[in-house]
């Protein structure tokens, strides 16, 4: 799966956004209004971070395969795949801090059933990571409105947006399923070689 990895004890930076608590101070109004000025920009930040970090794995790597597609090969199925991973490579060591670089739903969905994400935080990474694979997968229609394939992928987000753009939906169901499956199973493939408070950290 792509995402940040956590030491055994720390929890992932972004979470600490979506925990809001009201001063211990009640007669603080500007400590509670900082606070929560603060918190809302950690969440901006973070899904920001996320529409950014997604738009730029489906562009460059949607992107190699729509040049290899018209160079017939040029750049070839290792160049593709190296293209992915040093994209995801960037993006983690770029946001991983910021928003815990997921750059994908599954990952999201996983990290939340491990309760090491909060779940109110997942529509909002959902919908950016959503948007971002759309506008990059639209950039690339207008850029290569011939080559706009959707070739092998993992990341949902990665598939969905390039098949609705360029209209190939042939199997798109297992490119949407079978991740989100993954990831559910990783979590109690974790639990098994981990401790047991790992899966107890975000509630």
């Amino acid at each position: 799966m792509f995402g940040v990895g956590y030491g055994e004890n720390s929890e992932p930076p972004h979470v600490g956004c979506y925990e809001f608590h009201h001063p211990s101070d009640k007669n603080s109004i500007r400590d509670w209004l900082h606070a929560a000025r603060t918190t809302s920009c950690c969440r901006m930040k973070a899904l920001y971070a996320e529409f950014l970090g997604t738009f730029t794995l489906v562009f460059a790597g949607t992107g190699a395969i729509v040049i290899d597609h018209a160079s017939h090969g040029a750049i070839g199925h290792a160049g593709v795949a190296l293209t992915f991973g040093l994209v995801v490579l960037a993006m983690i060591h770029t946001f991983g801090d910021v928003s815990g670089a997921h750059l994908n739903p599954a990952v999201t969905i996983g990290f939340a059933v491990a309760r090491r994400f909060a779940w109110t935080a997942v529509p909002g990474y959902v919908i950016a990571q959503l948007a971002g694979a759309f506008t990059a997968s639209g950039l690339l229609r207008f850029l290569f409105p011939a080559d706009a394939t959707l070739g092998a992928t993992l990341p949902p987000a990665r598939s969905l947006a390039p098949a609705l753009v360029s209209g190939h939906l042939e199997h798109l169901w297992l490119y949407l399923v079978a991740p989100v499956i993954g990831a559910l199973l990783a979590v109690p493939a974790c639990i098994c070689v981990r401790e047991p408070q790992c899966c107890a950290r975000a509630n």
